[in-house]
């Protein structure tokens, strides 16, 4: 099973910031079923609309093969697929 790390952002509400995003989740997760990253964006997406549904705002998903011990970066590597909500 491959693992993936993952980010979800938002675009930062701060006019002082414009361009920036915010965080709003990071991890790493199992592809049990190897349905691959978009599949697995999507999935993480609802997730965090559901447990985020304080804000109704638009979403992206950064998503990139994980390797075991690695820290978690603040920002998504270059080459990190993105799906957007």
């Amino acid at each position: 099973m491959r693992r993936y790390a993952y980010l979800i952002t938002r675009p930062e509400t701060d006019p002082d910031r414009e361009g920036d995003r915010r965080v709003m989740s990071r991890g790493v997760e199992t592809d049990p079923c190897g349905q691959g990253p978009r599949v697995l964006a999507e999935q993480l997406l609802i997730r965090n609309r559901i447990e985020h549904s304080y804000y109704d705002g638009p979403r992206r998903c950064e998503i990139w093969p994980y390797s075991e011990g690695a820290p978690l970066p603040r920002l998504a590597p270059v080459g990190a697929e993105q799906y957007d909500d």
